[in-house]
C-alpha cells in the first residue's frame, strides 16, 4: 500500500500527504480519497488533485464508442457503477482540485462540471480550474 509505505518513511510528514492523478490516474485519485480510510488505516491525505478524468464511467464509455476509442460498452451496470466516482462523491472528505482542458477530446470537460455539481450537492471542499484553450 503506497500510503502506508510513505507514512513509514522517516522523512515523510504523514500530516502533509497529497495525491495527484492525471487521466486514468485522476480517476484512481478519486477512488483513493474515497477509500483510503478503509484501505490504509489512518493514512492522512490532506489534498488531492484530479486532472483530465471524469466521474461517469458509462457516459465516458458511450462517448468513446462514438469516436472509435472503444469497440463496446457492453458491461453490466454494476461495473459502470463501481467505476463511477460521481456515485460516491458523498464519501469524499479530502479537499479536491479539479483541473481540465475545455478542448479535451478524450474526456470531455462536461465530466469536470459533473464532478463540480456533485461536490456542491454534498457541500464538499473543492476548487475547479478549466483551461479554455487547452486539451
Amino acid at each position: 500500500m503506497p500510503l502506508l509505505y510513505l507514512k513509514n518513511l522517516n522523512y515523510v510528514d504523514e500530516e502533509k500527504i497529497g495525491v495527484v492523478g492525471t487521466s486514468h490516474g485522476g480517476g484512481i485519485t478519486l477512488d483513493l480519497i474515497e477509500d483510503y480510510l478503509v484501505i490504509e488505516g489512518n493514512a492522512n491525505i490532506q489534498v488531492a488533485v484530479e486532472m483530465f478524468a471524469g466521474g461517469d464511467a458509462k457516459a465516458i464509455c458511450s462517448y468513446w464508442l462514438t469516436i472509435g476509442k472503444v469497440d463496446s460498452c457492453d458491461l453490466p451496470e454494476e461495473e459502470f457503477a463501481k467505476a463511477s466516482a460521481l456515485l460516491r462523491i458523498n464519501k469524499i472528505n479530502t479537499p479536491l482540485l479539479i483541473i481540465h482542458g475545455a478542448k479535451d477530446s478524450i474526456v470531455l470537460v462536461e465530466e469536470a462540471y459533473k464532478l463540480k455539481q456533485e461536490l456542491e450537492k454534498y457541500n464538499k471542499t473543492y476548487d475547479i480550474k478549466i483551461y479554455p484553450n487547452s486539451i
